[in-house]
């Protein structure tokens, strides 16, 4: 079940997660225009642990590492 959560929330599910006894795995990355290479990073994330977290970068940090006519999607949308 795919959720968007905030940094708190995020914590507490991922402490409760833990409690329960299940791993946790952290993707991150711009993920401005998904791509099969973005679809095989993140399945092998998954492969890796019960749980995944995918963060994404902010548009700011997508504009510093991929210049100022990105991100093409708002971080909202991503």
């Amino acid at each position: 079940m795919a959720r968007i959560l905030t940094r708190d929330a995020l914590l507490e599910a991922v402490a409760a997660e833990r409690k329960a006894g299940r791993t946790i795995a952290l993707a991150n990355g711009c993920f401005d225009l998904l791509h099969v290479g973005h679809v095989r990073y993140l399945e092998s994330a998954k492969a890796e642990a019960d749980r995944l977290v995918v963060a994404i970068n902010g548009d700011e940090s997508v504009r510093a590492l991929k210049g100022p006519r990105r991100p093409i999607l708002p971080a909202a949308d991503r």
